[in-house]
């Protein structure tokens, strides 16, 4: 760095006629804009393996995305302005946004729920435990064949 001034006044070496030699100084202007930086960060809540933002630093009005990895047997709800409570601001994943001002966002997950449905055979009955379930919840079937037949197979 030479200097910030403009008009920036600079003096050149001093060389003597003996000299035989010629130096060559050679300056570049580098120019920048006033601009305004804001922070962005992305916070993982519970059962979300990551969640990143593509800039922690942003100039207004330029784009980020925000992106949430799932734990297994998650489902992505959404990007949301506080850990617990606060707004949802978008349910997309990834989500790109303008940014207009410091921004910390949370992405949250929710278990996986299931729908159990039960056919029944022709030659028994059979129950199940639960109507619906939760990903990695234990749900239990019985078979009540009738007399002479058995069961060969849940599917």
């Amino acid at each position: 760095l030479v200097s910030t001034d403009n008009p920036a006044y600079i003096k050149t070496p001093k060389y003597t006629t003996e000299s035989a030699s010629a130096t060559y100084l050679t300056l570049y202007a580098k120019a920048t804009i006033d601009a305004v930086i804001y922070n962005c960060a992305a916070i993982a809540g519970e059962n979300i393996a990551s969640a990143t933002v593509s800039d922690d630093s942003v100039i207004a009005g330029d784009s980020v995305t925000f992106t949430a990895q799932l734990n297994e047997g998650y489902l992505f709800d959404g990007w949301y302005t506080a850990l617990t409570g606060g707004t949802k601001v978008s349910g997309d994943n990834p989500y790109t946004v303008i940014i207009s001002s410091d921004t910390t966002l949370y992405a949250r997950a929710t278990k996986k729920l299931y729908t159990i449905t039960l056919n029944q055979s022709n030659h028994g009955r059979a129950t199940v435990s639960a109507t619906t379930a939760y990903y990695d919840d234990q749900v239990t079937f019985t078979c009540y064949p009738d007399a002479g037949w058995q069961l060969l197979q849940w599917r």
